[in-house]
């Protein structure tokens, strides 16, 4: 039994639970994920366990008071393996989580050389190493998260003692000014991080469709938009919505694959139904996937989930040797948006990676943050000074709409 709030107020004692799988957590879970992020769903979360990567095991927690249900907690635990911290193509797709690498391979290699075992090779990450967003906690509706936040990180704890298996705890992904976390992280010796920003865009009210959008941007803007649809369609390429993801199934996660593969560091890849399964358990309502298909063979993807009014491109594959002579990826950008207006959003989601070309679309940048700690209390002074000496990418700015 653990306190919830950080003030000297006596407070009723809460009670944790801690879980191995989703289906065995009461429905206390689904009351506090309701109305929060998909990403938070019983559904969702039951989609990553069977078809997520391999050797990233969920836990998830429960926080009472009095029968009442105050947080739900979701972790993940990463082995991070050598080979996932080799320095790779920075000019790859995900090339933004390059400070990942450093801070890990840095980290890593000095806690290797201090001997502090097996569990410096892994990470509890309270949240999904796959999406951005604090897709981790879930707090009551009502209740200060303020004074929630202890209690949580006190199921974190109790997550790290029961597993034993993860060194570090990161608590992610934090975006735009919400700062209630931050004194309770403090309180607890986590590191702050402050990392690439996500490149959202908003809606404007006057868009509907696609060439609505269009319509929205400068002359020069606008003539690029339309010279990446000519130079694609020139390849003897063509867009296409696909509805039935199992019949391509080994396609796309070949396309998927190839973008991993090209990261520069891997917390792990989907299995090969992840994404079958994904558009089944959302439905038309919530999900769109579009194709680029050249010569009856797709040269690459994008996937655009709606979660609550944002549409989140979750998922990026394409063909690189087709990209070379055609902009494939940049022409799966503009789907993006397409596809995040057919489903009715007021924001698109476009994640950290290839700022700059999303900036051109008219994405702005939000600022987000993620926290730190190391179990050991020696190891956990450096974490801090460490994690100020990696270098970020700045999003440029852009100004591509008319006046």
């Amino acid at each position: 039994m653990v306190t919830c709030r950080p003030d000297a107020t006596p407070q009723p004692p809460c009670d944790i639970t801690a879980y191995d799988r989703i289906s065995d957590v009461p429905t206390a879970w689904d009351v506090l994920a309701a109305g929060k992020s998909l990403f938070l769903s019983r559904d969702y979360l039951r989609v990553l366990e069977e078809d997520g990567p391999a050797g990233t095991p969920a836990r998830y927690a429960l926080v009472m008071r009095d029968q009442t249900p105050l947080a739900a907690v979701v972790a993940h635990i990463i082995h991070v393996e050598d080979r996932l911290l080799a320095v790779r193509d920075r000019t790859g797709f995900n090339a933004a989580q390059r400070p990942f690498g450093r801070l890990l391979d840095r980290g890593l290699t000095w806690l290797r050389n201090k001997g502090l075992g097996a569990a410096g090779r892994h990470i509890l990450f309270c949240g999904n190493p796959f999406s951005c967003g604090l897709h981790g906690v879930a707090f009551a509706e009502g209740e200060d998260p303020a004074f929630l936040w202890p209690a949580a990180l006190d199921a974190l704890h109790r997550i790290q003692q029961r597993d034993r298996h993860a060194a570090f705890i990161i608590v992610k992904d934090f975006l735009g000014p919400c700062a209630g976390h931050r004194r309770p992280l403090l309180d607890r010796r986590f590191a702050r991080f402050q990392i690439e920003p996500t490149m959202d865009l908003p809606v404007l009210s006057g868009w509907r469709t696609y060439a609505d959008y269009l319509d929205s941007l400068n002359a020069k803007y606008r003539k690029a938009a339309r010279n990446i649809c000519d130079a694609v369609a020139r390849h003897g390429a063509i867009v296409e919505r696909l509805h039935e993801l199992r019949t391509e199934g080994g396609r796309l996660y070949e396309l998927y694959a190839e973008v991993e593969r090209r990261a520069q560091v891997q917390f792990g890849v989907f299995g090969p139904g992840y994404l079958p399964a994904l558009a089944e358990m959302l439905g038309p309502a919530r999900f769109r996937c579009s194709v680029i298909r050249g010569e009856g063979r797709l040269l690459g993807f994008s996937l655009v989930l709606k979660d609550g009014d944002a549409a989140v491109g979750h998922v990026v594959g394409f063909d690189y040797a087709a990209n070379e002579q055609a902009p494939i990826y940049l022409r799966l950008l503009h789907l993006v948006i397409e596809d995040g207006l057919a489903l009715g959003c007021r924001e698109v989601h476009f994640g950290r990676t290839a700022l700059e070309p999303k900036a051109r679309l008219g994405a702005l940048p939000t600022d987000t943050e993620l926290w730190v700690r190391h179990a050991h209390p020696i190891v956990n002074r450096f974490v801090g000074p460490m994690l100020r000496l990696v270098p970020q990418d700045s999003a440029p700015h852009r100004e591509p709409f008319r006046a």
